[in-house]
């Protein structure tokens, strides 16, 4: 029987470098307790921090290795040359392949610019902002069913709240810190 599961994906790898033990293959029936788990039991979705088991109580944090740089700042070893422009990149070229290429590639360049753009403005069409909101009852009730942006805000604010806790036991939104 293998120590270690060797289907495409599978976790226990990582399962095993969590438990950081020495000399150590898991069994059959070697187990964890909910304890070694933020929320208290394992979790199958791979964004939430219990899909991996990350509750230990480790004598000393794993510290990376510092390395001396090689180079300090402003010690390079390669020139500083000026940003290559389309002007003197054609200059650069002398031979018609060269030249086909140049073009080619400026063609692509200036159709890709003229996509981002539209879907930039797509994205913004498509958003869900609140200034979308602001002055558009019938939006709100259509998508939210509440009947009016006054009523919406008065439910968001009483979840904020609630989210804040939420996000910070799941880690999933990292910059939000409960409150005590």
């Amino acid at each position: 029987m293998p120590s270690i599961c060797c289907a495409v994906g599978c976790d226990n790898k990582r399962w095993i470098a969590a438990i950081r033990r020495d000399h150590w293959t898991p069994t059959e029936h070697s187990r964890l307790c909910s304890e070694h788990f933020v929320s208290g039991k394992k979790s199958d979705n791979p964004l939430c921090p219990d899909y991996v088991p990350s509750l230990f109580s480790y004598l000393t944090p794993e510290q990376p290795v510092k390395r001396k740089r090689r180079w300090q700042s402003g010690e390079h070893s390669y020139s500083k040359d000026p940003i290559l422009t389309e002007s003197s990149a054609a200059a650069a070229c002398s031979n018609e392949a060269c030249q086909a290429t140049m073009k080619k590639l400026t063609e692509e360049c200036t159709r890709l610019r003229a996509e981002v753009c539209q879907l930039r403005d797509r994205v913004s069409k498509l958003s869900f902002q609140q200034e979308a909101f602001k002055d558009n009852d019938d939006k709100v009730q259509d998508l939210t069913g509440l009947p009016s942006y006054a009523k919406m805000m008065v439910v968001f604010t009483f979840l904020a709240g609630f989210l804040k806790v939420c996000c910070a036991l799941c880690n999933i939104c990292p910059s939000v810190v409960p409150s005590e």
